[in-house]
């Protein structure tokens, strides 16, 4: 299947899914549904009936920028690193996002070659905008949209307590 806009692929574990699906909905919001953002996880990148490593294959071959849900259990597990090496294979972006407890500082190889932000932060999410704008040629205003990323940041923290 070839997607009709600019897409992002987010690599992350089961259990970090509700993280994936907060950042999915900022990026959406902020940029209006201008990309296509693959999210295994979520119904709408992978529907009933689909076949799911197909769909997640695609996903790889057309994603221009990745994002990696890097929590203390996902850096150990190997689709982890197995997607994140398809990203640095083809020479995107590829962005951990420390999530969970993880710190910048003690993420491990090969997740430590790329440039990395903590999810919860309104600074790195802001970051992360602007560097998905820069990208894909799109605007971002961060003064428009700080309420937004604030209440992101806050659900980030939130589901990181629990």
């Amino acid at each position: 299947m070839k997607y009709p806009k600019p897409t992002i692929f987010m690599s992350h574990i089961h259990e970090n899914k509700e993280l994936a699906l907060i950042i999915k909905e900022l990026i959406d919001t902020i940029f209006e549904n201008a990309l296509n953002i693959f999210v295994s996880s979520d119904c709408e990148s992978i529907d009933l009936g689909d076949e799911w490593l197909m769909n997640i294959n695609d996903g790889l071959k057309q994603c221009d920028i990745m994002l990696l849900i890097c929590s203390p259990e996902s850096i150990y597990r190997p689709w982890i690193a197995f997607e994140a090496g398809v990203g640095w294979s083809k020479g995107i972006k590829v962005i951990p996002l420390c999530c969970f407890g993880l710190t910048i500082s003690s993420l491990p190889l090969p997740f430590n070659r790329w440039q990395a932000a903590n999810a919860n932060r309104e600074d790195s999410l802001n970051r992360l905008m602007k560097i998905i704008a820069k990208e894909f040629d799109l605007k971002y205003n961060e003064i428009r949209w700080k309420d937004t990323v604030k209440k992101q940041s806050i659900l980030i923290k939130g589901i990181e307590e629990n």
